[in-house]
């Protein structure tokens, strides 16, 4: 039986598939796929290990797999890291040095690189969703269609794209039933990003983090608003107080229900603000990876939002970031 043909919608983002044509994966996305499902498998095994050790147990089994399971990681992790190598982006982000000489760890960015480059898929010629600047030629699929294949720095003409696919869009949350528009992995990368390569090797990005939650902070306090500790607990609204217990959902006191830590009116707290500063130099971090991926392969590439609808007149370039903080260089030539 010969396979049926769905046509694509008008819309450019159809539903039709090109029939036999394989998707173009790069290396990187394949390793990254493959370590991110190692690393899970390898954590669901250290897991029952430590449950079973909780209760004097031994599982021969177990600590088979787990063994296993590492030598895999091992491996995967370490041709991850070598396609990294090769990426064009790496003469850019590979210079970028913290305050104890680290650079940013390799196994996220080719994490966070596989997880865009796996953002590629082929459309019908003519799609409107095409970009002009993809002059690619197309191929024929096995029910003699056209198709055109756009890599996912193509697909994602703009930066903001690139923080939408992040997740990193304020307001927008996911919805139950509805297929995101975000990719999850991204944004948990970019978190580690955010922990592993920024906040703890203390780079140019590190700085520009402060002074960025420096000024936000001001900048609410103009407006009115009060910025205080995080509760650590959960709140009670009928004490008006934070009620710290383990996994608690009733008050001890008065036995209401305990809420999340809602914000009243007029106040900040203090875990929103960083949250928002994070937010705020990923975002920063991933313009400036569009900015030298695009140019690395000759796509246009445009002004930032801020200078083009904005009037601002300074930029910040990706190679104002590289190399080690000032305060660094001049400890060590002492």
């Amino acid at each position: 039986m010969a396979k049926r043909h769905v046509e694509n919608s008008p819309e450019g983002e159809g539903n039709g598939k090109p029939q036999g044509l394989s998707k173009l994966t790069p290396p990187l996305s394949f390793f990254s796929d493959v370590s991110l499902s190692v690393e899970g498998l390898r954590l669901a095994a250290q897991v029952r290990s430590k449950h079973l050790a909780r209760s004097q147990r031994e599982d021969a089994d177990t600590e088979k797999v787990l063994s296993l399971l590492n030598e895999v990681e091992t491996f995967v992790d370490g041709r991850l890291k070598r396609w990294v190598d090769d990426h064009p982006t790496a003469h850019w982000w590979a210079q970028i040095r913290g305050e104890t000489g680290r650079g940013l760890p390799r196994q996220v960015m080719g994490k966070i690189l596989g997880t865009i480059d796996a953002f590629g898929r082929y459309y019908p010629v003519g799609d409107l969703m095409i970009p002009i600047s993809v002059t690619r030629e197309a191929v024929s699929d096995e029910a003699g269609a056209r198709w055109v294949w756009v890599a996912g720095i193509e697909r994602l003409t703009t930066p903001s794209k690139l923080w939408a696919y992040a997740g990193l869009v304020p307001g927008r949350r996911r919805t139950e039933g509805r297929k995101s528009d975000s990719n999850i992995t991204l944004r948990v990368m970019c978190f580690r990003l955010m922990q592993f390569g920024i906040m703890f090797t203390r780079n140019k990005y590190f700085h520009e983090y402060r002074r960025y939650k420096e000024w936000k902070r001001g900048e609410l306090r103009r407006g009115g608003m009060q910025i205080v500790p995080t509760p650590k607990g959960r709140w009670c609204t009928t004490c008006q107080k934070d009620v710290v217990t383990k996994a608690a959902r009733f008050c001890p006191t008065c036995q209401s229900a305990l809420g999340k830590k809602t914000e009243p009116e007029g106040v900040v707290f203090e875990g929103h603000l960083d949250n928002m500063a994070r937010r705020w130099c990923v975002k920063l971090f991933l313009s400036h990876l569009w900015v030298v991926y695009r140019e690395a392969l000759s796509l246009p590439t445009t002004q930032p939002y801020a200078v083009a609808k904005m009037g601002h007149q300074t930029i910040m370039s990706p190679w104002d970031m590289v190399g080690a903080p000032e305060a660094t260089v001049v400890a060590s030539e002492e």
